[in-house]
């Protein structure tokens, strides 16, 4: 959900290839989304071949409430930890993030 909150209008193989998985398998999750009235497709507006996927309304008011609760959460753990051991994550999270960044600029 948090890929098609930052790129609504996503289609389905675009959707696959950026969550690294089959394309049947990421259009089961997408039809089980849909059932439950979290996602919509519509065609694509250049290509009426392809369709398009992004959240509903009720979609965005569910991934903003969990990720507010994984930001709540995440401050409750880090307010219980010591700060120089706040400080070594920030250091480790820093190198993983550019590790990431090197990795998708050289693919």
């Amino acid at each position: 959900m948090a890929l098609l909150y930052e790129h609504p209008d996503t289609s389905i193989v675009e959707l696959a290839k950026r969550e690294g998985v089959a394309h049947p398998t990421i259009s089961r999750i997408v039809a089980g989304l849909a059932r439950s009235g979290l996602v919509e497709r519509k065609p694509h507006s250049r290509d009426k071949r392809v369709s398009v996927v992004r959240l509903s309304t009720a979609g965005e008011q569910l991934y903003i409430e969990v990720a507010q609760r994984r930001v709540m959460l995440f401050r409750l753990i880090i307010a219980q930890l010591k700060p120089e051991t706040v400080d070594e994550l920030l250091a480790v999270a820093e190198r993983f993030a550019t590790g990431v960044e090197n990795d998708l600029r050289s693919s």
